[in-house]
């Protein structure tokens, strides 16, 4: 790796658009930052237009009263009355005086921030994930630029070591690139027409919730996985349900030629995923599972199954499976949402099957759960 970030060195004195015949996976911290450091260089080359932005961090506003439009519905727009403690995403102009304030789910929030605190999750995070699938293809992320500001909704762009260009949220893109080291930049237009100056130095930083710190403190586990022999069985998703004892969301799957059912508790944002895929609902801007299904068709690789492959003190792990032939660890709620969006299949090892399916009369299968109801319940995989 550090030989082709020399290599790459060389071709930003020569030619800035042979940047993208180059395919890198860093191998550490050490070699996202030299990269870094070159791919800003590059990028100033191949567009004097762009500015150069950086993450301030996260904040929260608090304002009163009912909120006219839920955030869920428009995580990005900075005109809507948000509710108390709505996430701010606050960037900053490199070398000026103007902030980006972008209001932003919570989840994306939590993952900018655990990021930016250093903290270790237990299992990959989404964006964890998408880190992950593209390391795994052999494709980076050359840098993230906020193209433009529509209707008071902002829009970022992905641009990928391959060519090509990928539409994002803002959030998931921030989110990616502080994973990748990339650079974040605006278009001039962009910061000129939503730029603030705020007078001082910014509110610290808050702090993330007992949850995620509590989360974020636990070692990965270390886990003992079934080898490849193990026999899987293929499993159908039913749907996001409901648990009637707490309320909390539940996707719900059945294996394929049987009569055993399978739930794994999941996240509000997860949960909805999953719902929003199943009835084919369409949102303004692309959400983060189907941000990593644009990523996947961007680079030309299938992804070819998600299989439960793990069970450890009540927590399911799976395994996403690539055209490359490569493999990657996923939450299973992260595994069946892009699963849906691609249409891969899902298997899970007997093994866990037999520990962990349980069988339901058809007159006893929980109730299907509405978008609406998904998006009140607490987040984070049990």
């Amino acid at each position: 790796m550090h030989e082709a970030i020399s290599q790459l060195g060389r071709y930003a004195e020569a030619d800035p658009a042979s940047l993208e015949a180059i395919r890198l996976t860093p191998s550490d911290d050490a070699d996202r930052q030299a990269l870094g450091q070159i791919l800003r260089a590059l990028n100033k080359a191949a567009d004097p237009d762009l500015t150069e932005i950086e993450i301030i961090g996260i904040r929260t506003v608090q304002r009163s009263g009912e909120p006219e439009r839920r955030p869920e519905d428009h995580p990005e727009d900075p005109s809507a009355e948000w509710s108390e403690d709505q996430p701010i995403l606050l960037l900053k102009e490199k070398a000026g005086d103007s902030y980006l304030p972008i209001p932003i789910g919570p989840v994306e929030a939590m993952a900018i921030a655990f990021v930016q605190q250093g903290m270790v999750p237990l299992r990959p995070l989404t964006h964890d994930l998408m880190r992950d699938i593209l390391e795994a293809a052999g494709v980076w992320l050359l840098r993230v630029t906020f193209v433009a500001v529509r209707d008071e909704v902002y829009y970022a762009e992905l641009s990928l070591s391959d060519g090509s260009a990928v539409s994002a949220r803002p959030s998931d893109a921030t989110a990616l690139a502080l994973r990748m080291g990339a650079p974040l930049y605006a278009r001039r237009e962009v910061i000129d027409a939503v730029g603030v100056e705020v007078p001082g130095e910014p509110a610290a930083q808050q702090e993330v919730s007992e949850q995620a710190a509590s989360t974020a403190a636990a070692a990965p586990a270390m886990m003992t996985r079934l080898g490849p022999t193990a026999t899987t069985i293929e499993l159908e998703l039913l749907g996001v349900r409901v648990e009637a004892q707490n309320d909390q969301p539940v996707v719900l799957l059945r294996e394929k030629f049987g009569n055993r059912y399978l739930p794994i508790w999941s996240g509000a944002a997860e949960a909805t995923s999953i719902v929003y895929a199943q009835q084919k609902m369409v949102t303004l801007q692309p959400l983060t599972h189907d941000l990593m299904r644009d990523i996947l068709n961007a680079v030309n690789v299938q992804m070819m199954s998600a299989t439960i492959v793990a069970l450890r003190d009540g927590i399911f792990y799976a395994d996403l499976n690539f055209s490359t032939g490569s493999t990657v660890s996923s939450r299973p709620s992260d595994a069946v949402s892009l699963a849906i969006r691609t249409g891969a299949s899902i298997f899970v090892t007997e093994q866990i099957l037999d520990e962990a399916g349980v069988a339901l009369p058809d007159e006893e299968e929980p109730a299907a759960m509405d978008p609406d109801d998904a998006e009140r319940h607490s987040d984070g995989d049990r």
